[in-house]
C-alpha cells in the first residue's frame, strides 16, 4: 500500500499553493465531461512517476514521523512492483520503455512468489489458470 505515495504534504502544498480550494457541494462545476482525460498530462507524468515518488517518500519529513521503519523500508522494496503493476493496466501518463516490461517480466517469472502479477501482464488470471487446469472455480 505505501507504494502506492505519490506526493507528501510539502509537495502537494507546493503543487496546490496557486488554486483556491473547492468549498461547495458541487462537485461537477469545474467538469463534468471525461473528455481528454486520457490525453498525456506532464502533471500526472510527474506525479505518477516511479522514481520521483520513491524520492519523495525517502525524503519526506512527513513520511519519517508517520510510517515505522520497517514500513518505509518494506515500501521502497515494493516501488519497482508499483511500476510493473503500471504496465497491467496502459497509463498514458507513464511511458515504459519496451525492452523494460521484457525485463519486469523475466524478473518476475524468475520469483517464486511471485504468481498474480505475471499472470496479468500476460493477459490472463489466476482464476482463468484454475479453470484451464480443470479445477472450475476453486
Amino acid at each position: 500500500m505505501g507504494a502506492t505515495f505519490v506526493a507528501d504534504n510539502t509537495e502537494l502544498k507546493g503543487l496546490s499553493e496557486t488554486f483556491l480550494p473547492e468549498t461547495d457541494n458541487f462537485p461537477q462545476r469545474i467538469s463534468s465531461s471525461t473528455v481528454g482525460m486520457r490525453d498525456p498530462s506532464p502533471l500526472y507524468g510527474y506525479l505518477l512517476n516511479i522514481e520521483n515518488r520513491r524520492r519523495v517518500f525517502t525524503e519526506s519529513d512527513y513520511v519519517a514521523q508517520q510510517f515505522a521503519p520497517s514500513f518505509r523500508e518494506q515500501t521502497l522494496a515494493s516501488f519497482e512492483l508499483e511500476r510493473i503493476n503500471g504496465l497491467v493496466e496502459p497509463n498514458p501518463h507513464i511511458i515504459h520503455p519496451l525492452p523494460y516490461y521484457w525485463d519486469a517480466l523475466s524478473d518476475l517469472l524468475e520469483d517464486e512468489d511471485m504468481r498474480t502479477v505475471p499472470l496479468l501482464l500476460m493477459g490472463s488470471s489466476p482464476r482463468e489458470q484454475r479453470i484451464l487446469a480443470g479445477k472450475g472455480d476453486a
